[in-house]
């Protein structure tokens, strides 16, 4: 029994380093960093409960899409002026940044 974990974890080694296996690891980029710019009224708290994004995190352009429409459907952002930009990291990744422009309070 242990040789077969033995076996089991050298084959798993070796299948993980092999060329396709990091290629397709290499073209995930991970998210390093997750900016929320323009809310005042909001809380950071309330919008982070509507985003499922996080550093560190796999990055994946629909869930940002997603997360994104979670937070306009607050009522509390304008769905013009309000805006997703993503940038290359510093070490590789992606820097997410949700540009968040705030409705005018109603008198």
């Amino acid at each position: 029994m242990k040789s077969l974990k033995i076996v089991s974890l050298v084959l798993l080694t070796i299948s993980l380093s092999s060329p396709f296996v990091l290629k397709i690891f290499a073209q995930r980029s991970l998210v390093e960093d997750l900016e929320l710019r323009g809310y005042v009224s909001v809380t950071k708290e309330e919008i982070l409960k509507k985003i499922n994004t996080r550093p560190g995190g796999v990055y994946q352009a629909q869930e940002v899409k997603e997360d994104f429409q979670r937070v306009l459907k607050m009522g509390k952002f304008d769905v013009l002026y309000s805006r997703i930009i993503v940038k290359e990291g510093p070490k590789g990744g992606k820097v997410v940044i949700f540009a968040l422009k705030e409705l005018p309070k109603e008198n």
